[in-house]
């Protein structure tokens, strides 16, 4: 996401300069100059070709992020999430998006409005895709499963609802978890239509379907923190990450809710919620149709999110997305590599 949203009192502005109100970098040309508040995330001393001491970080709004650079830096390397008041000049580098730091000057904390940092589902958003979990979850048939999962997001771990989808690969905003989890599941249900007519439909077990569907990434309630002013990886999460520990979250809400469905059951949510990454990047590959609907769901649910946002930064003519396919799959393949 290379768009940044931010504005400006224009009647401040000083009169020979080249400021702007810019509503997305994509549109910036060489040279501008623009201000705002920004959290800083990704902060590395490094040196220049002159043996001078530069900063390298990212700038961070609650609409996306671009690199920046401070040349002759001094001073202690700040930390992630520290929101400055900045002026930058947009400077791209190598033909990617960039931007050099003129002034800077740290916000107080208690100055700091975190919704401007960190992107979110909007409030009719949150009720769209609430409703359609409530929908999902009142479409499983069995009792024990249909508790099992709406007491899991509503009562176990209502961080639910609201914990992003990852750090910057997809989903990277408030509610990023239950948009991806509600439009992985709802796909899925899709696909399953599709074979309605053939033998394999009888294959499919709808509830597990559903509820693997859900929860097929429940360990991301601890993988990231906003406690910061930016998406953060937890120290579990930088250690293990959701595909992990998502069987864990599971099994612990299963034995405290008094084990609801047979273990039988919970093996088989646990089996989509290991092999939903697919063959490549799983212990073990999807053994069921319902699992490999799930692993087909939630790849085409990232690629399209990813695909959006390149679409976004910069297409052609005819719409399509300027960066290649295998950028887009290596982006996803492990954020922390980013």
């Amino acid at each position: 996401m290379m768009c940044i949203e931010w504005f400006v009192d224009i009647e401040n502005l000083q009169k020979d300069g080249r400021y702007m109100k810019i509503r997305e970098i994509k549109k910036l040309s060489k040279g501008d100059t623009f201000e705002g508040h920004y959290a800083i995330t990704d902060t590395s001393l490094r040196k220049s070709k002159n043996g001078k001491d530069f900063l390298a970080c990212k700038l961070v709004d609650a609409t996306g992020e671009i690199q920046a650079k401070v040349w002759d830096f001094i001073g202690k390397v700040p930390s992630s999430g520290e929101v400055w008041k900045t002026t930058c000049q947009y400077s791209p580098f190598a033909g990617r998006p960039q931007v050099v730091i003129r002034n800077r000057k740290v916000v107080p904390v208690e100055e700091v409005d975190k919704s401007l940092m960190i992107d979110s589902l909007t409030p009719e958003q949150f009720r769209l895709y609430n409703n359609r979990l409530e929908s999902l979850i009142k479409r499983i048939k069995n009792d024990g499963l249909r508790f099992l999962v709406d007491s899991i997001v509503h009562k176990v771990y209502p961080e639910y609802l609201t914990c992003t989808g990852a750090k910057s690969n997809h989903h990277a905003r408030i509610g990023g978890l239950l948009q991806h989890s509600v439009d992985v599941t709802t796909m899925a249900l899709g696909m399953a239509e599709a074979y309605r007519d053939m033998p394999k439909y009888e294959m499919i077990n709808f509830d597990m379907l559903i509820a693997g569907g859900l929860l097929h990434d429940l360990g991301k309630i601890r993988e990231y923190t906003d406690e910061s002013n930016t998406l953060e990886f937890t120290f579990e999460g930088s250690l293990l990450r959701s595909y992990n520990t998502s069987p864990q979250y599971l099994i612990m809400a299963w034995k405290d809710l008094g084990e609801p469905v047979p273990y039988e059951s919970l093996l088989g949510i646990i089996h989509i919620m290991v092999t939903h990454h697919g063959p490549e990047l799983s212990a073990v590959p999807p053994s069921t149709i319902t699992a490999w609907l799930i692993h087909g769901a939630d790849l085409a649910d990232c690629f399209a999110e990813a695909v959006a946002d390149k679409i976004s930064e910069g297409t052609d003519e005819r719409g399509v997305a300027i960066e290649k396919a295998w950028i887009i799959k290596n982006k996803i393949v492990d954020e922390r590599k980013l």
